[in-house]
């Protein structure tokens, strides 16, 4: 019997699109490099972080200080870019009463 319910934040139960772009945008000024191309918007916004990073950054000659810098960046400031996908609260509501809810 199904108990549980897990459910991914990104792209699941938020656009995260604006956010990745001010995130990765943030990024790649700090390091004096252009913003996102729309070809690389498309590759971040379906990649791990992991993954984007060395494709922004491939051929970059101090990758360890891009991780550096990326690993301090508090994602806080681009929380309020997510935009709540709809109908989520009616949902979540709707199985509070049978299924747990994980994130």
């Amino acid at each position: 019997m199904l108990k549980l319910i897990a459910f991914d934040c990104d792209g699941v139960l938020f656009d995260s699109r604006q956010a990745n772009i001010a995130f990765y945008n943030t990024i790649l000024q700090e390091f004096g490099l252009p913003p996102l191309t729309p070809t690389a918007v498309e590759y971040v916004h379906s990649h791990t972080v992991f993954e984007s990073v060395d494709y922004l950054f491939q051929g970059y000659p101090d990758l360890d200080a891009v991780w550096r810098f990326t690993r301090s960046l508090d994602y806080h400031p681009f929380i309020p870019m997510m935009v709540e996908e709809p109908h989520l609260r009616e949902f979540l509501g709707f199985l509070r009463p049978t299924f747990a809810r994980a994130m």
